[in-house]
């Protein structure tokens, strides 16, 4: 298929503060930079890093803006869905903001052992974004000591990262951070919403120092917020090591910050850590490790759910506990508040299967199993800090359906009927759950269940909130009729005129196509026809000649959180096709005062497509030369024979015209005539022999 050139606009700067560049990648290429009329995810980059274009030729990228203005790169709907294949990680070194319309339509993909995305500040103050885009199968090179499988951040102080509703899925390094390594002890903020870590992992072959964090690492001296987001099947593993103690760390994060001032921030809420698992300690999250006494990074955990997670998964531990979901060796306690930790495991034999290491909890938690932890969350339902809390032999149960879409962007465990959860928590003033839920008449989280007795405003512990409704309103999807007419089918229609034309979203929310019908169908004529849809509701319709009928097929309209469905129906409305037959011999001879039937003259007679069959057909004759034809020849439509009879006093040449007709009509630009067919009668007897323009023989 030849490459689509798109022309960009270079528009001109009026006085007063500089607009943000807006480079549009329209090409998945992965070949070098080319001044080639194209703009790849690569050269976007190095536009927006550089300020300068990427070639003369129209469709290259044009030149990013000075720092501070933030840069955008955003994807024309043409190559969606995309998949990009570095060669070497994407740098991004000055402030710009990478924005997908949708995390499942571009994907990021490292070629062989090498990460996709390295985040480092050339300038001071510099603000990054990544939006809306996947991190998929993305590693570091073996035996590598290094950080992030899929992307390394390296900010200074005053400089920022957010990622906001990115998927990273199956990456994984040989050190630590499978999907996203945060290090470089210089004071960046990191900022991580609605993302989903999904089956990251670190796997250390080496009996050298290990590390962990399967989904992420954060080094010393960094400020990281971790807000509606799920990590689920991330794990760490290694091989048997002399000292158990020293196995990796942190299934899906783990922080080592052993710096005092400034030390390390970790701030999570609204989010799930489920399934994951680590040889060592914390099975979801670790602080530290029991080789690293030094240890001062700070956790602040609420309104989060952190179910299911396994420390020790190897079972080697037999002098220390492993937190099946926190383990803490921080000097700082961790803060915990209206947060369910419960039905982790701990294989150590000095079990903690909960939360291990120094804590201060602010009341309204769900806490499993308190072993290793019977100070700070002593047993009780509820105790005298406002905990639900069970111990070893008496385990609270939260009574959590399984982790599933229960909307929102990220997968979540919503409390089943007569779950501890429900009511019992405190969430203040905040306005929505995990999912982005909320009660509709109060405006805030809280939905009250008024057949269960509330602990303060009827907020539900952990990360979402029952029977809430979401604050997004689904987009309005309009169904869709194309009236088209057979043989006059435009090829293409453009995104103005296409799926999403008569669509709106109340919220403001940028709408795509997320799925439709297959491409192939068959029209209610039986037609076969091949629809291709675009994200941005345009659509290539491509039908045989002479097709017609009813089309129809379901899509989805989604603004990145809700979705809904309509149908498009192409109503392709027959047009008459003339009809056609095949002529015999247009030369015959014919004695004056004679009649002449050719047999089968005409053949192949047809109205023409299979959809004609039975319209009427008949013969018309005209133009006949005057005199010659004692009545007008006459073809009959059933044989197909010739008949023509000449008076006694015709000569010379005698002619007429015969056409086929049917009863289709001509609307539309309908035809029901052939092709005209001139007859030549040469009155007398056809010569049998060879005749010379001389005269002799």
């Amino acid at each position: 298929m030849p490459r689509a050139i798109f022309l960009l606009t270079l528009t001109g700067l009026i006085c007063g503060a500089a607009q943000a560049a807006t480079i549009t990648v329209n090409s998945t290429d992965n070949l070098a930079d080319a001044d080639d009329g194209l703009c790849t995810l690569h050269e976007a980059i190095a536009s927006a890093n550089g300020n300068s274009i990427s070639g003369g030729s129209a469709g290259e990228c044009h030149a990013g803006e000075a720092h501070p203005v933030v840069d955008e790169i955003v994807f024309d709907a043409s190559i969606l869905p995309a998949h990009f294949f570095p060669i070497t990680a994407y740098p991004l070194n000055e402030s710009m903001a990478i924005r997908g319309v949708n995390s499942d339509l571009v994907t990021i993909t490292g070629i062989g052992f090498g990460r996709a995305m390295v985040v480092q500040n050339g300038v001071a103050n510099a603000v990054f974004e990544v939006s809306d885009v996947t991190f998929f199968d993305n590693s570091t090179q073996p035996s590598q000591s290094d950080y992030g499988g899929a992307m390394l951040v390296m900010l200074s102080a005053n400089s920022s990262l957010t990622l906001e509703r990115v998927k990273f899925i199956d990456n994984h390094t040989d050190f630590g951070g499978g999907a996203l390594g945060i290090y470089g002890n210089a004071g960046g903020q990191t900022t991580i919403r609605d993302s989903l870590f999904q089956d990251n992992y670190v796997q250390n072959t080496q009996t050298a120092t290990e590390s962990g964090g399967g989904a992420i690492f954060i080094g010393a001296n960094e400020q990281v917020t971790i807000e509606n987001s799920t990590f689920v099947g991330n794990l760490v593993f290694n091989l048997p090591l002399a000292q158990p103690q020293s196995d990796m760390a942190g299934g899906a994060i783990l922080m080592r910050s052993s710096n005092l001032l400034p030390a390390s921030t970790l701030t999570i809420s609204q989010s799930t850590f489920s399934n994951n698992s680590a040889v060592g300690v914390g099975g979801a999250i670790a602080l530290g490790g029991p080789g690293f006494p030094s240890e001062h990074g700070e956790l602040i955990l609420k309104h989060s759910t952190l179910t299911l997670n396994t420390a020790d998964s190897n079972d080697d531990q037999t002098t220390l506990n492993g937190g099946g979901s926190v383990w803490s060796a921080s000097s700082t306690p961790m803060s915990v508040f209206n947060t369910i930790s419960a039905l982790n495991t701990d294989n150590s034999d000095i079990s903690a299967p909960d939360i291990s290491g120094q804590a201060i909890t602010y009341g309204y938690n769900l806490i499993g199993n308190n072993s290793g932890n019977t100070t700070t969350f002593p047993a009780g339902q509820p105790n005298a800090n406002d905990d639900w809390v069970g111990v070893h032999f008496a385990e609270i149960h939260p009574q959590l359906d399984v982790l599933a879409d229960n909307g929102g962007y990220t997968p979540t465990h919503l409390p089943l009927a007569g779950s501890f959860a429900i009511d019992k928590g405190k969430c203040n003033a905040l306005t929505v759950d995990q999912r982005g839920f909320f009660d509709e008449l109060s405006g805030l989280r809280a939905v009250d269940d008024p057949s269960v007795s509330n602990a303060l405003s009827g907020c539900d512990i952990g990360a979402v909130e029952v029977q809430a409704t979401s604050s997004n309103t689904p987009p309005e999807a309009i169904d869709d009729d194309y009236p088209m007419l057979e043989d006059a089918i435009p090829s293409i229609k453009p995104a103005a005129y296409g799926l999403l034309a008569n669509d709106s979203d109340i919220d403001g929310d940028t709408l795509f196509v997320s799925t439709y019908g297959s491409s192939s169908h068959v029209t209610s004529t039986g037609w076969n026809a091949d629809l291709t849809v675009r994200t941005d509701g345009a659509f290539i319709l491509d039908v045989p000649a002479d097709a017609n009928g009813l089309l129809t097929l379901p899509y989805t309209v989604s603004d990145g959180l809700n979705a809904s469905n309509a149908t498009i129906t192409i109503s392709i409305t027959p047009v008459n096709d003339a009809p056609i037959f095949t002529p015999g011999s247009t030369t015959l001879w014919v004695t004056a005062g004679s009649t002449l039937t050719v047999p089968g003259w005409a053949d192949s007679i047809s109205a023409g497509p299979s959809d004609e069959v039975g319209q009427a057909l008949g013969f018309d004759v005209g133009m006949a030369t005057a005199g010659c034809f004692a009545s007008l020849p006459t073809v009959d439509t059933g044989t197909g024979d010739l008949s023509i009879t000449l008076t006694g006093g015709a000569n010379g040449i005698c002619s007429f015209d015969v056409a086929l007709m049917d009863s289709g009509g001509t609307a539309n630009g309908g035809v029901d005539t052939s092709a005209t067919t001139t007859v030549e009668v040469h009155v007398g007897t056809q010569p049998t022999g060879p005749i010379f323009s001389d005269g002799f023989e």
